[in-house]
Parts: C-alpha cells; sequence; structure tokens
C-alpha cells in the first residue's frame, strides 16, 4: 500500500532533490531502536488537525499557524535568579510554615556527614541510589561500575525495553503517527506514552548514565513538544532516531542528527528558509545554545552566513523524512568563524562538514563541557576540572565518554558530594528509586492525566520548556516554596498510592523493627531510606514526628501506623533534596 502523505513539503520536485539522509548526518550506525523518553503536556486542548486537503502531516505552508509561538518569543519563568540563602536556613524557614504537620525534619539532615565516593558516583551518574544498587558498586568498586556504565551496549536492558515496548506510539513512523494520532487530543495521548517512557526509564533502567546523558542532550537540543501536534509526533521519532541513538557517541554526531531531525527543522523555523528568503532562527541557536556559545567568537555575518548554508533543508512529504531541495538551496561563497565552504563542496552538504568543523572546535568544547559539568559536578564547576574535560574532548574527536570519565575520575568531581539541588524530575526519579518501587505502563486516559498532575504540580513537564535553552540546571531556578511543596505533594501521592500507575512494597521497610527501641528504629529507617548513618538531629526530630520516646519500644500496630510519616518526612528532607 502506498505510503500517505505527509504534506510538510508539498510540491517536492523529486527530480530537483538531493537527498540528504541520516547516513549523511553520520547515525547510520546507530543501534535498531524503538526506545525513547518522554514529552507532553497534560492539557486536551485540541489544536490543528493537519492539512486541509487530508494528507497525515500539516503542510509546511501552515506551520507557522500549527506551531506554538516563536521560541524567542515565548514566555519563559525568570529560573536564574540566584538563591541568597544558605541551605539549612531556606529548609529551616520553610518547616516553620509546615510545623502545623509535625514535618519539622525538614529543618535538619537527616544523616551524619560522611564521604563515600561509590555512594557518591552513584547519586551523580544515576538518578538516585537504590539498596541493590549501592551494594553492586561497593562490590564491583566506583572504578568497574563507571565503566560499565559508559558502555550502555554492554547493558541488558531487555526487561526496560519490554515495559516501555508497550506504548504503540514509540515506534511508529512518521506517517503512522500522523494517521493514528492526529489533532490535539490524540497527539496529546502519543506524547504522554513518549512521557511516561522517559519516568520507567529514568527510575528503573539499569543503564542509569545513559539515560542521564538521553536527559541531558533532550535538554542541549530542547524542542518544546506542547507547542503543536506537528511537534509533539516529530518529537517522538526525533528522540528515537535522534537523541537517543547518540547520546553517548560523539558530539559531532548529535549535532547532525539533531540539525537534520525534521522536529528541529520545524521548531527552530529551519523548514521555512530558502535561497534569498533566509530565517536566521535556527542558525542563531546553533551557534549560542548547540555550539560555541554567547561570546564563543561569532558574529552577526556569521549567523546570516551559517542560515545560507542550510537553506533548502525540508522534509519529504511522503516520509518524513529529512531531505534537501537543491532549488531552494543557496549555493553561494559562504565563509562561517573562519570556516570557509569549499570551491569543489558537495552543495547542501556542506552544511553537515560544518558541523563536523564546529564540533571539535575549543569554544565548543569549553561550552558543551561545562554545561556538562554543571550537570554532574554542580552549578558552578572548577574551572580546572571543565579544562580537563576540554582536553579530553579535544583529543578524542569529541567523543563523550572519554569526557565522561575524566569528569567522573577528576579530584575536583569527588569534591563537590552533596551539593546539587535536584530538579524537579531528578527528585521524581530518586523517591521512586528509594521507594524501591516500579511504574506500570499504561495508555489509559485516566492514569494518564494522574501522571500529567505529578508533573504539573512539580513544575517540569519532560520536554515541555518553551524556549530553546531547555529546562534550568541551577539550584536558583528551583528552590523556592512552591516547589518544595510539589515535592511534597509527590512524595505524599506516591506513598499512598494516588497515581495508580505506581506501586511499592513498604515491607523491607517495616522489616524486623519488631522489638527495637525507639532510637534505633529511627536509626535504622534513616539507612533504609537514605542509605547513610543518622545524625543526632535527625533521629531526634524523627522521635517528635512519631511522638516517641527514645527508650520506648513501639509494638507492631504502632510502627505500622507510624511508618509512612517517618518515611515521608525522610523523603522531604534536606538530604534526600541533594546529590
Amino acid at each position: 500500500m502506498e505510503s500517505p502523505a505527509i504534506g510538510l513539503d508539498v510540491g517536492v520536485d523529486s527530480t530537483s532533490v538531493d537527498n540528504v539522509t541520516s547516513a549523511d548526518a553520520a547515525i547510520d550506525d546507530r543501534p535498531a531502536s524503538t526506545d525513547n523518553p518522554a514529552i507532553a503536556e497534560s492539557s486536551g486542548v485540541a489544536d490543528s488537525s493537519g492539512s486541509a486537503d487530508g494528507s497525515a502531516i500539516p503542510d509546511s505552508s501552515a506551520l507557522a499557524d500549527d506551531a506554538a509561538p516563536s521560541p524567542r518569543s515565548a514566555a519563559t519563568p525568570d529560573r536564574s535568579a540566584p538563591i541568597n540563602m544558605a541551605r539549612r536556613g531556606f529548609f529551616r524557614r520553610f518547616a516553620k510554615m509546615a510545623a502545623p504537620a509535625g514535618l519539622l525534619a525538614t529543618a535538619c539532615e537527616m544523616t551524619a556527614d560522611s564521604f563515600e565516593p561509590e555512594f557518591h558516583l552513584l547519586q551523580r551518574a544515576s538518578y538516585g541510589v537504590t539498596n541493590a544498587e549501592l551494594e553492586r558498586i561497593r562490590n564491583m568498586g566506583a572504578g568497574a561500575w563507571l565503566e560499565e556504565q559508559l558502555n550502555p551496549g554492554s547493558i541488558d536492558t531487555s526487561q526496560i525495553d519490554a515495559l516501555v515496548g508497550q506504548f504503540p506510539a514509540l515506534s511508529m513512523t512518521p506517517p503512522q503517527l500522523f494517521t493514528n494520532y492526529r489533532g490535539g487530543g490524540p497527539s496529546q495521548a502519543a506524547l504522554f506514552q513518549l512521557q511516561f517512557a522517559s519516568v520507567i526509564r529514568q527510575a528503573q533502567s539499569p543503564a542509569q548514565l545513559y539515560e542521564r546523558m538521553v536527559e541531558f542532550w533532550s535538554d542541549h537540543f530542547n524542542i518544546d513538544g506542547g507547542g503543536s501536534q506537528t511537534l509533539r509526533l516529530l518529537k517522538i521519532v526525533e528522540d528515537r532516531e535522534a537523541i537517543r541513538p547518540n547520546a553517548m557517541g560523539t558530539f559531532a554526531n548529535i549535532l547532525k542528527a539533531s540539525a537534520t531531525s525534521p522536529a528541529m527543522l520545524v521548531y527552530l523555523d529551519n523548514v521555512t528558509s530558502s535561497a534569498g528568503a533566509i530565517n536566521e532562527n535556527y542558525a542563531r541557536e546553533f551557534l549560542e545554545l548547540h555550539t560555541v556559545g554567547v561570546g564563543g567568537g561569532y558574529t552577526e555575518d556569521d549567523i546570516v552566513s551559517l542560515a545560507r548554508l542550510i537553506t533548502g533543508w525540508r522534509i519529504n512529504n511522503q516520509t518524513g523524512e529529512f531531505q534537501v531541495r537543491n532549488s531552494l538551496h543557496d549555493s553561494g561563497d559562504v565563509t562561517i568563524m573562519g570556516w570557509v565552504r569549499p570551491t569543489s563542496g558537495r552543495g547542501p552538504r556542506d552544511g553537515l562538514e560544518f558541523a563536523d568543523w564546529l564540533a571539535v572546535q575549543p569554544q565548543t568544547a569549553e561550552f558543551v563541557c561545562r554545561k556538562i559539568a554543571v550537570r554532574f559536578a554542580g552549578d558552578n564547576p572548577d574551572p580546572g576540572l571543565v579544562s580537563a574535560m576540554r582536553t579530553a574532548w579535544l583529543d578524542n574527536g569529541s567523543a563523550i565518554v572519554p569526557v565522561l570519565r575524566t569528569m567522573f575520575t577528576h579530584s575536583e568531581f569527588q569534591a563537590t558530594a552533596d551539593t546539587k539541588f535536584n530538579r524537579p524530575a531528578d527528585q521524581l526519579a530518586a523517591t521512586a528509586r528509594r521507594l524501591g518501587g516500579t511504574w506500570t505502563p499504561s495508555t489509559n486516559p485516566g492514569d494518564l492525566s494522574d501522571l500529567a498532575q505529578l508533573f504539573v504540580g512539580l513544575g517540569q513537564v519532560p520536554f515541555g520548556w518553551p524556549a530553546p535553552n531547555g529546562y534550568p540546571d541551577v539550584e536558583g531556578a528551583w528552590l523556592n516554596t512552591g516547589s518544595l511543596i510539589g515535592r511534597w505533594n509527590l512524595t505524599g501521592e506516591l506513598l499512598d498510592g494516588t497515581a495508580n500507575v505506581f506501586g511499592y512494597d513498604a515491607g523491607p521497610f517495616r522489616a524486623g523493627l519488631n522489638g527495637m527501641t525507639a532510637v534505633d528504629i529511627c536509626d535504622e529507617l534513616i539507612q533504609r531510606v537514605l542509605h547513610r548513618p543518622s545524625s543526632g538531629p535527625g533521629r531526634a526530630a524523627l522521635l517528635v514526628i512519631a511522638g516517641w520516646n527514645q527508650n520506648d519500644r513501639p509494638n507492631g500496630v504502632q510502627i505500622s501506623l507510624k511508618l509512612n510519616k517517618l518515611v515521608f518526612a525522610l523523603l522531604v528532607a534536606p538530604d534526600a533534596q541533594y546529590r
């Protein structure tokens, strides 16, 4: 049967098309995969339902109407303001407001100060500590565990693959997506599948560092999937075919995969850029956000030249794949930041050659390495650490694994323990992992609605940031009263089973507590939930919350009545918010 027309590039004359496929974008060696992470919004508000002629994806001429407001004009919350209050001071002030609820635990740190290299590495390179993984890294040693995580292809992810395989939209081609999920509501449902898959992978995949890098690149090459049905559905493909296969490869490859992604072409308007009528949006973000960064040595003339270099980049209206229209491409002389277009160049393919060149420039290495360090090593990474990562980048042709190895084994990384504040998505995954809980895949509208409410309450809908710069990654963006209340609500909902798609067994927390003194119970619970020895103030806080005296010996009924309250207090304590 003939594939339905997609309609993003109607009227393409196949004889004038010089196809630049994903192979030209140097991602032909990616493993076959039907997995991908998440994006969506909770709203079921309908939007454009496609082209008037019934083709599966809207016509490119209608993309401006179908899409959300221009990323540059999108309303973006100010998440960059610094926090001018010490960490403990903020939690103490917040705890006073919560005193009627008895949650004075937020006024102190529950665990004693300690440093263990294995614990620190596990907290940063994964989405949170679990008892099983902590025991494994201690047995293997930090170095061996890290090498395993740096080679995700060696890790058996078949169980997770089977779980996310229950989301049908994630393996569909663009024509299939636009046939089966056309319209506002259906396209939202498809994105919910992607969003849910991300939650499952982050909490339960054994390839934890890989999933962290998938999230990092999705922020770095941010696409607001909630803007239109076109972006919702193309984002699913972009995640599967551009981000995930290249997350641990070279920056050059993931840069080219992103640049030729139909989702990126639509999001930053390059699908409308033609010789003599250029659109500079993508060229500007390519330099400012994706490669060299502000102050990276480019000029306005460089932006215009780059925009000319990538004119005619389009989407095939039958397959939904990237292609170039020669008739719309500017083939004139181009110079960008010292790079000169070859006189014997390949025309449209020269844009990919420029991406290869820019990927290994020192400015790009510095800019991206610092962003990676902010994600994993702290909001203000040591310049010596970033310099070492930059050297690894340049010595290895922008390969990501040597950069990560350098960072995680650097002495300055070891000095950053317990200083990185969890973003909301981090907190969701970390809480699920501390509880030893599991997510159950579902496409039931009610279940997806429950999940959506969790995200809305947290303030971080995966892949829902409206501007091209991606979700902020510093404490000042997230440490505020509203955010903490959202975390409290999330924790309570996970503990009391409000979300039908999440479950956990309280048995491991309860086991063996009968007959212990109240002090010993508090010590044991702190160890079981937070995986560290208790502090004196933390123990005292739990005793107050439980209403026990230190020499009491609570019976089984008394323990069961207080267990959820005590676990809740530990999960919202400062110790659980930082890594």
